[in-house]
């Protein structure tokens, strides 16, 4: 899908902008390096990738306002690399210390990466969170991920952070663009494929804390 695309190709290309930039700042740290406008060095900052869990906010929340500061705890690297596919930053860190990172979400999905990278220049640890910014969303969750399964009414995605699913129900509302050749059918979820794009909205069960599962509100499908 084009937006995948975009977004896998903007993530590539940022890595290894990361990756030079450590490699020259660790070759040459007398002298001030050149960077791009939207791309930002920083020094030492005092929050673990370790334990995803530890991360605020938590992987899947739904943003009320743009500027957040993602906090965490860093491992055993001595870099820790920050970005999406239009935005940068790199901060120095200590090993096993807090950190605190702040960010400015856009309107809509932002899949966020946080790298800690050695001082060879190695990634040490590496997870991809995903925020999505909407004032007005009443749902507590967001996933977003491509369909792997579709079973009666549960959607399983298989997103940045492992499987998750999407229960759906009578309530559910269904967001999929239209196609004139597509057959009419008698339940949404049945013109949800294997292989779309989506985002879900909802809330976890009220029995027990899985974090990989929600209820859902909203499911939009993104098509090419």
């Amino acid at each position: 899908m084009r937006t995948m695309k975009k977004l896998v190709l903007g993530i590539v290309c940022l890595s290894l902008l990361v990756g030079l930039m450590v490699w020259l700042w660790t070759l040459q740290p007398q002298r001030k390096q050149a960077t791009p406008a939207n791309t930002k060095i920083e020094g030492t900052h005092a929050a673990t990738l370790q334990d995803p869990s530890a991360i605020d906010p938590p992987d899947g929340t739904i943003l009320k306002t743009a500027a957040i500061k993602i906090k965490g705890k860093t491992g055993a690297y001595n870099f820790l690399a920050v970005y999406t596919n239009d935005s940068a930053t790199i901060i120095k860190v200590n090993p096993n210390t807090n950190f605190e990172v702040p960010f400015t979400a856009t309107k809509g999905l932002n899949q966020i990466v946080l790298a800690g990278i050695t001082q060879d220049l190695k990634t040490a640890e590496q997870k991809t969170l995903t925020y999505f910014l909407d004032p007005n969303q009443s749902s507590k969750k967001v996933f977003a991920g491509s369909v792997k399964s579709i079973f009666d009414t549960l959607i399983t995605l298989g997103t940045a952070g492992g499987d998750a699913s999407v229960r759906t129900g009578k309530s559910t509302q269904f967001d999929i663009p239209k196609e004139q050749d597509e057959a009419t059918t008698s339940s949404q979820i049945q013109s949800v494929r294997i292989g779309d794009f989506v985002i879900a909205f909802g809330n976890p069960p009220e029995k027990g804390e899985n974090s990989d599962s929600i209820i859902a509100d909203k499911v939009q499908i993104l098509r090419t």
